[in-house]
C-alpha cells in the first residue's frame, strides 16, 4: 500500500469512524485525535525513511484515472520540497491535539473537524494533479470555517465569514487559472488535455515559445495572487489578524504554522515550474510584495498591545521573507524559502501555544496587564524566550538558517538587491517587538492583579507541545542537513526546468 495514501487517509479515517461514536468526555476525543495524528506522523516518518535522499524527482508515485474525459488523475507523489512539509504538518497537528485543553464543549465536533483539516493539508502536499490539489485546498477551508466560527472567541462568526470570503474568492481564481492552464497546454502543446502536474510541466515547457507572453504572465499572476492570500502577503492579508486573534489557540497554531505554507508551496511547486518565463519576469513584483510584507508586518507588530495580534503581524512579516526567497529563483534563495516554511512552521505554533498558556494563567493577552511571569512560570517563560530569539534569527536555531539563506539568495539576484537592502530593516523592527514582547511579559514586577492570582508553571501535558517544537527548532538550526539533504536534489530539478 502506498504510504502517502496511508498518511493522508488516517486522519480521514479517524474523522469518519469518530462520527459514529457517542459524544463522551473531552479526554476521549483528545486521545482519539492524538492517536490518529500520531499514526499519520508515523506513516510520514516511514515515508522519510524510504525516501531516496539523492533523487530529485517524484517518488512513491501513484497516478490513477479519476475523470478521464478531462485528463484528471488521482495522483500522489513526494519530493524533497514536499517531504519536510508533510512531516511538519504531521508534527504540528500532533501538538494541536495534545493542546486540547482550550476546548470546553463540543469536543467531538472539534476533534473531527481538526482531523478533516489534517487530511486536507497532508493531501495537498503530496497531490500531483491540479484538480486533486484544488480539492485538498478546499477541504482545508471547510473545517477552518467551523473551527473558527464555532470554537473561536470574540466576534468569531464575523471573523469566520471574512476568512471564507477572502479564501473563497482566492479559490475561485485558482480554479479558473488551473482550468485555463490545462487548456492552454493542450492547445499550444498539441497533446491531450491533462491536469497531471508532471505532464503539464513537460507540455508547457515544450509549448512555451508558442504561448503568448501576456497569457503566461496573466496565468502566473492569477495563481500567485491567489496563493498569496493564503500566506498571507500584503495587501491580501487583512483576514489573518482577525483569525489569529479569534481562533482557538491550537487552531491558530495550525493556521499560522501549516495552512499559511499552502500558498508558498503552491507558488513554488505549481506556478513557478509550470510558467518559468512568467515567473522570471514577475520576480521583481514578488520581491517587492515580500519586502513590503516584511516591513509592514514588523511595524504593525510594534504597535500591538494584544499578544495574539502581535504574533499575527509577526507571522506576516516572516512570510514576506519566504516570498523574497522564492522571488530570487536561485538555489540559495529557494533553499531559504523552504527552510523558512519549516522554521516558521515550528516557531509560530510554539509561540501561539506559549501565548495561549499565558492567557490561561493571566486571563488576558494585553501586554499592559502582564509582567513578571518568570517569577511564577520560569519554564514557560524560558520556552517563550528561546522561541522569540529563534523568530528573530538567533544562530543555532532554524530561524537563522532560513532567513540568512533567503536574504543571501535575494542579494544574488540583481533585480532584488536594492529591495533586499530595504528588507533587512525588518530585522531591526523584529528585534524590537520580539524583545519588547518577552521583556514586557516575563520580567519586571508582577502586576497587582496577578499577585493575587494562583499562577503556576506548565504541567507535564502543557509542556509537551511547546517543548517538542523548541527541540525541533534547535535541531534544524544545529543540523540543517535534516532539511537540506532531501531538498537539494529536488531544487536542482526545479532550477533545471527554469533554465538555471
Amino acid at each position: 500500500m502506498n504510504l502517502l495514501l496511508v498518511a493522508v487517509g488516517l486522519p480521514l479515517l479517524g474523522a469518519v469512524a469518530g462520527a459514529f461514536l457517542p459524544s463522551r468526555s473531552a479526554a476521549l476525543w483528545r486521545w482519539w485525535g492524538v492517536g490518529f495524528s500520531l499514526a499519520a506522523l508515523v506513516a510520514a516518518v516511514l515515508v522519510a525513511v524510504q525516501f531516496d535522499m539523492g533523487q530529485g524527482s517524484l517518488q512513491m508515485r501513484l497516478s490513477l484515472p479519476w475523470v478521464p474525459l478531462f485528463g484528471v488523475t488521482f495522483g500522489v507523489g513526494i519530493n524533497g520540497i514536499s517531504l519536510p512539509l508533510l512531516l511538519l504538518s504531521a508534527v504540528v497537528f500532533c501538538a494541536a491535539f495534545a493542546s486540547f485543553g482550550w476546548i470546553e464543549e463540543r469536543q467531538k465536533e472539534y476533534a473531527l473537524w481538526l482531523l478533516v483539516m489534517e487530511c486536507g493539508l497532508l493531501g495537498l502536499f503530496v497531490a500531483t494533479d491540479l484538480i486533486l490539489f484544488f480539492v485538498f485546498f478546499e477541504v482545508v477551508l471547510i473545517p477552518s470555517y467551523f473551527l473558527v466560527g464555532i470554537f473561536g472567541r470574540g466576534n468569531r462568526e464575523h471573523t469566520a465569514i471574512k476568512f471564507v470570503t477572502y479564501t473563497g474568492v482566492a479559490s475561485a481564481v485558482l480554479l479558473i487559472s488551473f482550468v485555463l492552464l490545462a487548456f492552454t497546454a493542450a492547445r499550444y502543446g498539441g497533446g491531450n488535455l491533462t491536469t497531471d502536474i508532471p505532464a503539464l510541466t513537460q507540455a508547457m515547457g515544450a509549448a512555451e515559445a508558442r504561448i503568448p507572453a501576456g497569457l503566461q504572465t496573466a496565468l502566473f499572476l492569477a495563481m500567485a495572487l491567489a496563493f498569496m492570500v493564503k500566506m498571507p502577503i500584503f495587501p491580501l492579508h487583512s483576514w489573518a489578524p482577525d483569525v489569529y486573534r479569534d481562533a482557538p489557540i491550537p487552531v491558530a497554531a495550525v493556521l499560522s504554522g501549516v495552512m499559511s505554507k499552502m500558498g508558498a508551496y503552491g507558488i513554488l511547486r505549481i506556478a513557478v515550474p509550470l510558467l518559468p518565463a512568467a515567473a522570471s519576469q514577475a520576480s521583481w513584483l514578488l520581491g517587492l510584495l515580500g519586502v513590503i510584507s516584511i516591513l509592514y508586518g514588523a511595524i504593525a507588530a510594534l504597535g500591538q498591545k494584544d499578544l495574539r495580534l502581535l504574533l499575527a503581524y509577526s507571522s506576516m512579516s516572516h512570510m514576506g521573507v519566504l516570498l523574497l526567497g522564492i522571488a530570487s529563483l536561485n538555489t540559495v534563495g529557494l533553499q531559504g524559502a523552504v527552510f523558512q516554511m519549516v522554521s516558521h512552521g515550528l516557531i509560530i505554533p510554539g509561540l501561539f501555544f506559549v501565548v495561549g498558556l499565558i492567557g490561561l494563567r493571566a486571563q488576558s493577552y494585553d501586554l499592559q496587564e502582564l509582567g513578571g511571569l518568570w517569577q511564577r512560570s520560569p519554564r514557560l517563560m524560558g520556552v517563550f524566550l528561546v522561541l522569540g530569539l529563534a523568530a528573530l534569527g538567533l544562530p543555532l536555531t532554524s530561524g537563522f538558517i532560513a532567513e540568512f539563506q533567503a536574504f543571501a539568495g535575494a542579494f544574488r539576484a540583481s533585480q532584488l538587491q536594492v529591495l533586499s537592502f530595504i528588507g533587512v530593516l525588518g530585522f531591526i523592527f523584529s528585534a524590537s517587538y520580539i524583545l519588547w514582547m518577552v521583556e514586557r511579559t516575563a520580567y519586571g514586577p508582577l502586576p497587582p492583579r496577578l499577585e493575587q492570582a494562583s499562577i503556576r508553571d506548565v504541567t507535564a501535558m502543557e509542556w509537551v507541545s511547546p517543548l517538542v517544537l523548541v527541540l525541533l527548532v534547535v535541531a534544524v538550526g544545529v543540523f540543517p542537513a535534516l532539511v537540506g539533504t532531501p531538498l537539494t536534489p529536488s531544487l536542482g530539478e526545479l532550477l533545471r526546468g527554469l533554465g538555471g
